[in-house]
């Protein structure tokens, strides 16, 4: 969120390039230290085929991360629900200076606005998603497929009407539910994965990598096709696709869901 502001008071002033290099550069200094602050752990509790003490060779690994139809569905459709924040944060700058008129530091702090919503999201997301798959644990992937759904709907409403505070409004209303998703998918790929591997960051990480790869990376690159082809509003009015074809895999997560999860607890 500082990001966002900071750099659209930045661009304001210098140029969006001296934006782009005083955003980043925070990113390639942690990108430098992390490798020294932080290191993989190696759970005790091993898989029968992993011999004592050789802990967890990288086979076994992808094998146990990728062994459940439910995980592989929540893998993608958390990536491809990723992409809706970052074409956020990249393009609706542009948006509410080209169609609604805003300077670019009033865009910048209105796109801040939007990840500070969906920040709110990230907060209560999981844990409503914890309280209603309690009674039935098939909500774990129903509440994320819930909150696509709106992001998408909300998104695709809010960047199709003629400008206007109402249309802004759904915007922002979008953004609330553009992450609420990440912290139950993680959860529920954790709850259908073998717990040595659960309990290091190989699954977080593949998911960090499968988001990356799905929709943090390409979603504001498709959004930057489609707006040359046609035009930002257009592109940003379709971007929502992402969210629906999340929606449909999280749906698809939960019918094998519950057998996956109870596979894993007997372990």
């Amino acid at each position: 969120m500082l990001g966002v502001i900071i750099g659209g008071a930045v661009a304001s002033q210098f140029g969006w390039r001296t934006a782009f290099f005083v955003v980043g550069a925070p990113g390639l200094l942690l990108a430098l230290v992390y490798p020294f602050l932080v290191h993989d752990y190696v759970a005790p509790r091993l898989p029968q085929d992993c011999r004592e003490g050789t802990g967890l060779p990288l086979g076994l690994l992808v094998r146990q991360v990728f062994s459940a139809r439910s995980g592989n569905m929540a893998f993608v459709a958390f990536g491809l629900q990723m992409a809706l924040p970052s074409i956020l944060i990249a393009w609706l700058p542009t948006f509410l200076n080209r169609f609604y008129g805003f300077e670019p530091r009033k865009a910048a702090l209105m796109a801040a606005v939007a990840a500070f919503a969906a920040g709110l999201g990230v907060l209560f997301g999981g844990g409503v998603a914890d309280r209603l798959s309690r009674a039935r644990p098939r909500f774990r992937a129903l509440v994320p497929a819930a909150y696509a759904l709106l992001c998408g709907v909300l998104l695709a409403l809010g960047f199709g009407l003629p400008a206007s505070g109402a249309a802004l409004g759904l915007i922002m209303a979008g953004a609330v539910f553009a992450v609420a998703h990440g912290g139950c998918a993680v959860a529920l790929v954790m709850d259908v994965t073998h717990p040595a591997v659960r309990a290091t960051v190989t699954v977080t990480a593949t998911a960090v990598l499968g988001a990356s790869l799905l929709g943090l990376a390409p979603g504001p690159l498709l959004v930057g096709w489609v707006s040359d082809l046609v035009d930002l509003k257009t592109a940003l009015t379709v971007a929502p696709l992402f969210s629906l074809a999340a929606a449909v895999l999280f749906i698809l997560a939960s019918r094998s869901y519950e057998r996956d999860a109870a596979r894993v607890r007997e372990l």
